[in-house]
C-alpha cells in the first residue's frame, strides 16, 4: 500500500527539500577544506530521510507520528535555524499538508 495524500505529497517535498539542501552543503564543500559542521549535517539529513521512501511505498507499517519524532523532528532539533543551511523538515511537511488539505 502507497502512502495516502496527503501524506505522500508532504513527505515527498520533504525528501525533496532535504536532497536540494544535502546537495547545497556537498557542493559548497567540493572545492575547500571539508568542514567537518556541514558533512555531519550532511549526514544526518540523509539520516533522517532515508527511510521516508521506503515507508511512502509501505504505508501500513509506518507508524507516521514516530517518523516524523524520531526522524525529522531529530534533525530539526539538531539543526533547523543553527547552520549555513537552514532547514526545518517538520516546517516542510506541516506547510505540505495544510496546503494539501485545503
Amino acid at each position: 500500500m502507497i502512502a495516502p495524500e496527503p501524506y505522500l505529497t508532504a513527505y515527498l517535498a520533504v525528501v525533496h527539500r532535504a536532497i536540494i539542501a544535502s546537495r547545497s552543503l556537498a557542493h559548497r564543500n567540493q572545492r575547500i577544506f571539508p568542514r567537518r559542521r556541514e558533512v555531519a549535517q550532511i549526514a544526518d539529513l540523509q539520516d533522517a530521510i532515508h527511510v521516508v521512501v521506503e515507508l511512502l511505498n509501505d504505508w501500513a507499517r509506518c507508524d507516521e507520528t514516530a517518523l516524523r519524532a524520531d526522524f525529522l523532528a531529530a534533525y530539526d532539533r539538531k539543526w533547523a535555524g543553527s547552520s549555513a543551511c537552514s532547514l526545518s523538515l517538520v516546517k516542510v511537511l506541516e506547510e505540505k499538508l495544510h496546503e494539501a488539505r485545503g
